[in-house]
């Protein structure tokens, strides 16, 4: 989180940067988000449990994954409607690719 926090602040400062750093800055929070979000939830889901089976915590993991990067992507197209919003295939792959490293 807090990393996705920094590349917002730094998406606000209007540095002149280089191509290659606006667009790692323009993905950067999908790719972020894509692997703080299940873990956030995870542990909000597993705060009570305690002697949990491995492999019971390791499917919550993959489906908490599964789920938030369908709803990233899914975002991702509903922002085709909007005309303050701007739709990227960049996007989804980053999206893609912060699930894989999750």
């Amino acid at each position: 989180m807090a990393s996705l926090s920094l590349v917002h602040w730094y998406r606000r400062q209007n540095y002149d940067s280089s191509d290659f750093v606006r667009y790692l800055i323009g993905v950067l929070p999908n790719f972020l988000a894509a692997i703080a979000i299940p873990f956030i939830v995870f542990v909000m889901w597993n705060e009570r449990v305690v002697n949990s089976n491995r492999s019971v915590l390791r499917w919550k993991v993959i489906l908490l994954n599964l789920v938030s990067s369908i709803g990233l992507i899914v975002w991702e197209f509903m922002q085709t409607s909007s005309r303050n919003l701007v739709f990227d295939y960049h996007d989804i792959v980053a999206t893609l690719l912060g699930a894989v490293f999750a």
